[in-house]
């Protein structure tokens, strides 16, 4: 540690001496870390323009006729269930030994839609409007109706419901 000089203070009331050292090295003082926030999960966001395609074909395709979305003021179908909160449900969904034993294949939300759209009598919800859910009521054709691009996309679209 390099001296660079030594200040004596005296006097401070009686007899008071004080000695302080000036150092080459200073201590840097410590900066706050913000707080990280978390990460969303399953809920990847969509341009404006892929949501009005997303949108376009989930009209298209006879789901608003179905099923209802809060924010869709198109989607206020009452046969099939609420599709508002599908995403966060789908976790619970994927975890429960109902899904699991009922031979579900999901392990990630995105597969959980994919599946629900393509082959929905592996899982059936328990709640829609109009009582118990019913199977057979979702198409089965949507496998050959919809392309892999257009798949992809209601499947991305049913994820970034909150």
């Amino acid at each position: 540690m390099a001296l660079l000089g030594m200040i004596f203070v005296t006097g401070c009331g009686s007899n008071t001496t004080a000695a302080a050292e000036l150092t080459a090295r200073q201590v840097p003082t410590p900066v706050p870390m913000a707080k990280a926030k978390p990460i969303p999960t399953a809920i990847p966001s969509m341009s404006p323009e892929r949501m009005a395609q997303a949108r376009d074909l989930f009209t298209l395709q006879g789901c608003v006729g179905c099923h209802t979305v809060e924010s869709y003021p198109e989607a206020r179908g009452v046969v099939g269930p609420k599709l508002t909160h599908v995403a966060e449900e789908a976790v619970s969904i994927l975890a429960s030994a109902e899904y699991q034993q009922g031979g579900g294949e999901a392990k990630t939300v995105s597969e959980f839609m994919r599946e629900s759209i393509i082959s929905p009598s592996k899982y059936i919800a328990t709640d829609c409007p109009l009582g118990e859910c019913q199977d057979f009521l979702m198409p089965r054709d949507f496998k050959k109706r919809l392309s892999a691009e257009e798949l992809d996309l209601l499947v991305e679209l049913l994820t970034s419901f909150e």
